[in-house]
């Protein structure tokens, strides 16, 4: 495994170089010097780095004590088998995966099986299982623990922030600290590790009451969950501005169980139609506890394994809960003459979650099929095998908000003393009232389709349109200024899903040598029908049938040159700090000679369209095979250009930057800069709060997800071994080996916006490419 390029940072000689540069810019700034003021400059800046420091400075690359090759190791062995009344299956596997980044790897085991045993001509009974320990080793990759930001950030976001002339150690051995930003190599020392493990059972028992016809069907299934994740920090480790030993140990379980019993109908009747029905009460039961302790001052050999020996504060949490949920459902299914399908479903849900009088809800669905194909004026057309229409309608239901609607109370932090601190009273407080209005959140969901069959299967695919409503949305809104809580759980909102999907599957070439293809086609919108209540509308925003991803801008088509020159009338419109050199020039969209709200633009950010293509090819013994995915007509925020900012890099011994600097505009290097200078963070607010789309990229891109050339050894080539092994298959793969886009600096998948104190990320877990050899034996 290999890491995708990451972010280029800048060598010492380059941020000195800026980190000068920008410092300078500062300073013309402040004192409203030429550029940016009427006075000329005055000689009295003095640089950061002087000519002896950037002659020979020392350059570490930070990112190399945090990014490195990694590894997959995985091994699989199933068995199956049984007679005319036993069937099973057995499967194990093992996997240990050394990450790419300090401190990242996973090792699981699993175990599965299923038997099925018919006891009876009447009477059979399966049963399938799962187990599974995994333990991970948790990197500190993301943005920043705690909203702390960078004195709480990851090892990647170190690197990328550490500035390359300082040494991995100071003179004492000890790790060299920039301002308050933790040492990326120290970061190694931190353990967080999580163990977890779990299983799942199910048992089904199948009753024939009479033939074929009537049958009653039990259903009993359990998943366990149990997690335990630990972290210790040394006290030798610089963190969130402090040299101090603490730790945390999490431990978490959740237990989901299943009942169901139904009643099931089959029977062919008048030779006419088909008819499926079954009717059943299902009944899901949820429970979990978990605690936490973070603990303070332990000695760094003793760390975990006895946390009574610490010194410092202890800090216990703990949570449990249960939830229930019922149903009773029906569902019917009409079969007519092979040609017309009709089905019906209806439930009757219940949740434990709502007040009585809104615990149950209804709800129904509809769907129906025209096997167009079997129509006589169709029969004798060869070429169509199969050509079924399609259409669905039906409502699903949503009680999950993430809060009680129960009134509760809890214990507040703060402690009353009396009698000398001989008694302590630990006061409750009410952290919400009852809330009975609320239920269910309902989703509408209507669908038409077509599947097609064509040219003896030679191509066949399926077309769907489909739209979802989502209405009674669960969510909050604001209460009273005089109210006890400042929200309240609200039932409201409506927006709506909309899209199609197009999968096409072709037999390109049949024979000796055979190529297939697989492509799909799909695209997806959402769109606000309503908003929650007391939502505070921009004056620019849409109002109806706005799109979720909308993104709000002013557009920029220059950036002010030195003399400003080039300054259009309409920005003069703007405070006198957004007609700076290094502003961005702002479009009059409507050239009424004036910035204003009416000038603010609004996209769709919704990709385009997704692709995804695969394609298979055999010749003989040998298997190639591909499969590409991607995403069009998509813009994004690029954190790599938002890591390279002036302001950052003008303040007195800056963070690192990176190459993308070199494109910032300023009047001694680089005046006609592509991207805004010093002055953008400094031009405050716009018109309605909108911001300008510098920094915005096209992220559509191209991914080769996998390619697969495999060979396989079967028959007289195997030689005495075919008497125990059926087919040996050798393959070579490479995952994600090539992406083809023009986005810059970072991938595009990568998630890097929000989160953090900063807003977004520059540190998150690269993509990698991974070269694996395998085999494959049946014996």
């Amino acid at each position: 495994m290999r890491n995708y390029p990451y972010l280029d940072a800048l060598t010492s000689q380059e941020y000195m170089e800026l980190a000068n540069v920008f410092n300078k810019e500062n300073y013309l700034y402040n004192k409203k010097q030429y550029p940016y003021g009427p006075d000329e400059y005055d000689g009295k800046w003095s640089p950061l780095f002087s000519e002896t420091d950037r002659l020979n400075p020392r350059n570490t690359n930070w990112k190399d004590y945090v990014l490195k090759s990694g590894y997959i190791t995985k091994h699989n062995l199933t068995i199956s088998g049984g007679t005319s009344k036993v069937r099973y299956y057995l499967g194990g596997s093992y996997l240990d995966q050394e990450g790419t980044v300090l401190n990242s790897g996973m090792t699981k085991y699993t175990f599965r099986g299923n038997i099925g045993v018919e006891l009876f001509p009447f009477l059979n009974l399966t049963s399938a299982f799962n187990a599974n320990q995994n333990i991970y080793s948790n990197c500190m990759v993301g943005t920043d623990t705690g909203n702390r930001g960078d004195v709480a950030g990851s090892a990647l976001t170190s690197a990328l922030l550490y500035p390359p002339y300082l040494p991995l150690t100071q003179d004492d051995g000890s790790y060299t600290i920039f301002r308050s930003i933790p040492n990326p190599k120290a970061m190694e020392d931190i353990a967080d590790k999580t163990k977890e493990n779990g299983y799942n059972l199910n048992f089904t028992a199948n009753l024939k009451l009479y033939k074929d016809i009537l049958s009653i069907k039990g259903i009993y299934g359990m998943n366990q969950e149990n997690m335990r994740r630990s972290i210790f920090i040394p006290s030798d480790v610089y963190f969130s501005r402090m040299y101090k030993s603490r730790g945390n140990i999490q431990s978490e379980r959740r237990l989901t169980q299943t009942l169901e019993a139904m009643l099931t109908f089959s029977k062919y009747m008048f030779n006419t139609v088909q008819v499926d029905a079954l009717a059943g009460i299902g009944k899901y039961l949820e429970s979990y506890e978990g605690y936490g302790i973070s603990y303070e001052d332990v000695h760094d050999a003793i760390n975990e394994h006895d946390i009574s020996s610490a010194k410092g504060k202890f800090y216990p949490t703990s949570h449990t809960g249960k939830n229930e949920k019922r149903s009773q459902f029906f569902k019917a299914s009409f079969d007519i003459l092979d040609k017309y399908v009709l089905t019906a479903t209806l439930r009757r849900d219940g949740t434990d979650k709502f007040f009585p009088g809104n615990k149950y809800a209804l709800f129904p669905s509809v769907s129906g099929a025209w096997k167009i194909s079997n129509e006589n004026f169709l029969k004798n057309i060869s070429w169509i095998n199969l050509l079924k229409l399609r259409a669905s309608w039906g409502k699903t239901g949503q009680d999950n908000l993430g809060s009680s609607l129960y009134g509760s109370y809890a214990p507040n932090n703060f402690k009353v003393n009396f009698s000398d601190n001989g008694i302590i009273n630990i006061p409750y407080v009410s952290m919400g009232a009852n809330y009975p209005d609320v239920s269910w959140q309902k989703t509408t969901m209507k669908n038409i389709g077509l599947d097609f069959y064509l040219l003896s299967d030679r191509i066949s695919g399926s077309f769907d349109f489909f739209r979802n409503d989502i209405t009674r949305l669960l969510g909050y809104a604001s209460t009273s200024p005089l109210a006890i809580y400042e929200t309240r759980p609200i039932n409201g909102g409506h927006y709506y899903r909309r899209g199609w999907e197009l999968m096409v599957d072709t037999k390109n070439l049949v024979g000796e040598f055979t190529w297939d293809t697989s492509l799909t086609f799909s695209k997806t919108n959402s769109f606000w029908k309503e908003r929650l209540p007391n939502y505070d509308y921009q004056i620019y925003q849409q109002r109806e049938n706005e799109p979720m991803s909308a993104y709000y801008y002013y557009n920029v088509t220059g950036i002010i040159n030195t003399d400003r020159s080039n300054m259009p009338e309409s920005q003069k419109t703007l405070q006198a700090e957004a007609q700076l050199p290094g502003c961005p020039i702002i479009e009059d969209k409507n050239k009424d000679g004036k910035i204003d709200e009416n000038d603010v633009y609004m996209k769709d950010n919704s990709p385009a369209i997704y692709v995804g293509i695969g394609n298979t090819f055999t010749y003989k013994r040998f298997e190639f095979s591909f499969f590409m995915y991607g995403q069009f007509g998509i813009q994004k925020y690029n954190i790599a250009y938002s890591a390279a900012q002036a302001g950052p890099l003008a303040v007195d011994y800056p963070e690192n930057s990176n190459k993308f600097a070199y494109r910032l505009w300023n009047s001694q290097t680089n005046p006609n800069g592509s991207r805004p200078g010093l002055a953008i963070g400094k031009m405050g607010a716009l018109p309605g709060n909108a911001w300008v789309n510098a920094d915005r990229e096209n992220a559509s891109f191209m991914r080769m997800r996998n390619i697969t050339l495999a060979y396989n050894l079967a028959g007289n080539i195997l030689g005495s071994l075919q008497r125990y092994v059926r087919n040996i298959k050798v393959y070579v793969d490479a995952q994600n080996p090539f992406i083809l886009t023009k986005f810059q600096g970072f991938d595009p998948e990568i998630y890097t916006g929000g989160g953090g104190a900063s807003g977004g990320s520059r540190g998150e877990y690269p993509q990698t490419r991974t070269f694996s050899l395998g085999v494959n034996i049946t014996f």
